[in-house]
């Protein structure tokens, strides 16, 4: 054996395990590997193809319930329903998506799971500022954990002027919204009434934080193009607090392209049944007064297109639907 060239590969889905347990400082591989690269989750895109019966929106749902982890997306069969390949995965006895298929997502071999698990819930039912989910965990720190979810890629923290945290692991977020408060119906048998009167309503509202980020990742990638109305380097959301008179109004921008330093492109994003409407059109464009920029492109998404309104007032906004997207 000691004549015959060989190469030792390694691979490893928990991240945070691979990084601490085999490649950390203090690991037995430590600066011993000779390469060392990172398989991301496939996109909103390359996920559609796993599914190709489904609409453009049954695409970009299963691409919210699986964050485009091929484990995840190969469980989906595109003959049968969405709605009966979601109660099969997530809402019956047998479901993939058991508590215990997540526990090994989040915690992996990490004690104290119970903290981590109160903390991923904390943040999925909107507590997402420091204080908010200590409060909520009723732990006294949770910088530790907090830490290690954001190396699992499980949480995510936004700097903004208020920095806060979210789950960036669309599953693990589902889970513990819809999933996890109906688990007493779903171990008696109840799953599919749990799904039709609880969560089948809601599926697009879990979706906004979703359809956020698939405009992101389209922005990205057509930048250079005639798709997108001006260069940009990097897309990031934009929250703040500005004082109006004695009212202090906060400005939530979905998306806001830089250019270096300078804010050149401003987006919102909307998935729902109904089209992009006059209100939310007005309203988008009051928060722009608030931006500290002048002069941005504005780009509008929409699951379900636009009124004639929106698209008699929106001068040379560029428009893109769902179905554009793919």
């Amino acid at each position: 054996m000691d004549n015959i060239p060989a190469r030792f590969i390694l691979l490893g889905s928990l991240v945070s395990f691979m990084r601490e347990d085999v490649l950390g400082a203090s690991a037995p591989l430590h600066g011993r590997a000779n390469l060392e690269f990172k398989i991301s989750p496939f996109d909103y895109k390359d996920t559609a193809l796993f599914v190709p019966e489904y609409s453009a929106e049954e695409k970009a749902i299963v691409y919210g319930l699986t964050g485009g982890v091929a484990k995840y997306i190969e469980q989906f069969d595109s003959r049968i329903s969405l709605d009966e390949n979601i109660e099969k995965l997530f809402f019956s006895r047998n479901a993939f998506f058991s508590e215990e298929q997540i526990k090994t997502v989040i915690t992996g071999e990490k004690s104290n799971p119970v903290a981590y698990n109160s903390i991923i819930d904390a943040i999925a039912n909107g507590k997402t500022k420091y204080n908010e989910i200590q409060s909520a965990t009723g732990m006294s720190d949770i910088s530790f954990c907090l830490k290690n979810l954001i190396s699992a890629e499980i949480v995510e923290r936004r700097e903004t002027p208020k920095p806060y945290y979210l789950i960036s692991d669309s599953m693990v977020n589902f889970y513990f919204q819809f999933v996890a408060p109906g688990a007493s119906l779903i171990n008696s048998g109840k799953g599919r009434i749990y799904y039709e009167k609880k969560v089948k309503q809601n599926l697009h509202q879990f979706m906004g934080s979703v359809f956020e980020r698939m405009a992101k990742d389209y922005i990205l990638a057509n930048v250079g193009t005639d798709k997108i109305p001006c260069f940009l380097t990097d897309v990031v959301e934009y929250q703040n607090s500005v004082k109006v008179g004695k009212e202090i109004k906060h400005v939530e921008i979905d998306l806001l392209g830089l250019d270096g330093k300078n804010y050149v492109l401003a987006g919102e994003c909307k998935f729902k049944s109904e089209k992009f409407d006059k209100e939310e059109f007005d309203t988008f464009m009051d928060k722009l007064n608030f931006l500290p920029a002048a002069n941005q492109k504005v780009m509008l998404f929409s699951l379900s297109g636009f009124t004639d309104y929106v698209i008699e007032n929106s001068n040379d906004f560029t428009l893109v639907t769902l179905e554009k997207m793919y």
